[in-house]
């Protein structure tokens, strides 16, 4: 099963849920697990652009195993910082 790519307004609000969902402002949804809001961030590198503390609860959480870093190849992927 393929996933459906989706629109940048459909990212741009699966990245604020993921954030508010983390930043404990927002409850889970069916869609979105804690866990899985912090793992969102850390996968789209916006988790080192925010608040340093959250860049340090991720590094936390990457370091105890809930969550996984990204791979370098991802990483340039999703940069955007690329030509």
């Amino acid at each position: 099963m393929t996933k459906k790519k989706l629109t940048k307004k459909q990212k741009a609000e699966m990245l604020y849920n993921a954030t508010m969902i983390a930043e404990g402002a927002m409850a889970e949804t069916n869609d979105m697990s804690y866990i899985q809001a912090w793992q969102h961030l850390i996968d789209t590198g916006v988790v080192w652009k925010l608040q340093g503390w959250m860049g340090r609860a991720a590094f936390r959480m990457i370091s105890d195993g809930s969550i996984e870093p990204v791979s370098i190849e991802e990483e340039v992927e999703n940069n955007g910082d690329e030509g």
